[in-house]
């Protein structure tokens, strides 16, 4: 017989919390399920022994369903900067600033396998570094050393690029973007 549950997710480190229920056919306080969102369970499989969890009470779906709700109410849980829900089962997600945001060390290995706006790049820009520029000195100079070393330095015509060996081969001369006048 199926056993729905309400659960709860606590972070020890940082003293975040998850709130959760699992009304599934056949589910059961002991089968393994660890949560629906995305953004915690990669978190929780990385590090499970920072994790513990709580069932908060059981009963028929409804019942949990009803108790989830209340309780993220209860708490405004989608206000609070210690909690990993961003809603309150109304359906309205709320954006909420990273909750590692300006942390170091540690805590920045969390980055790892997260999504969204959790992500320490959520909202960020890509940005295209300037190619590196040397003096034509430096250059004369590396030019010099890599035909000592029997390099030999090749030059795109589309581009112009400089390089030597298969990369060159590769992406320029007959196979380079600005290839056809663009």
């Amino acid at each position: 017989m199926a056993q729905c549950y309400v659960y709860k997710w606590s972070h020890k480190p940082s003293l975040m919390w998850y709130v959760g229920s699992r009304t599934a056919k056949n589910c059961h306080p002991l089968d393994g399920y660890i949560c629906s969102s995305r953004h915690v369970k990669p978190l929780i499989k990385a590090n499970p022994t920072e994790w513990t969890r709580e069932i908060i009470a059981v009963g028929t779906a409804k019942e949990m369903r009803e108790l989830e709700k209340e309780i993220l109410v209860l708490f405004e849980a989608h206000k609070d900067k210690r909690s990993f829900n961003l809603t309150n089962t109304s359906g309205k997600m709320v954006s909420k600033e990273p909750w590692n945001k300006g942390k170091k060390g540690l805590q920045v290995s969390w980055n790892k396998g997260l999504t969204g706006e959790q992500h320490h790049n959520f909202g960020k820009k890509y940005n295209v570094v300037a190619k590196k520029q040397y003096p034509e000195v430096w250059r004369e100079e590396l030019i010099k050393r890599n035909k000592q070393l029997g390099k030999v330095s090749h030059t795109c015509p589309h581009c112009q690029q400089t390089g030597e060996g298969n990369a060159m081969l590769r992406w320029h001369f007959a196979n380079c973007r600005l290839k056809g006048g663009k």
